[in-house]
């Protein structure tokens, strides 16, 4: 299993350009640098819920 964190997946979905405008409409130029964070114990732990298909 692999995760992969990608903050823009162009050109698949809009740029997400980090500024809480609705998609499509930001500019580019007022894009604004974005950190993805992936937390692992502590008092914030990040976490991936898988769905599992009935197993009956």
């Amino acid at each position: 299993m692999r995760l992969s964190l990608s903050a823009a997946c162009f050109p698949a979905y809009d740029v997400n350009p980090g500024t809480c405008a609705p998609p499509g409409a930001a500019r580019l130029i007022d894009a604004k640098i974005m950190t993805l964070t992936v937390s692992c114990g502590g008092s914030c732990p990040s976490q991936i819920l898988l769905p599992i298909g009935d197993r009956t």
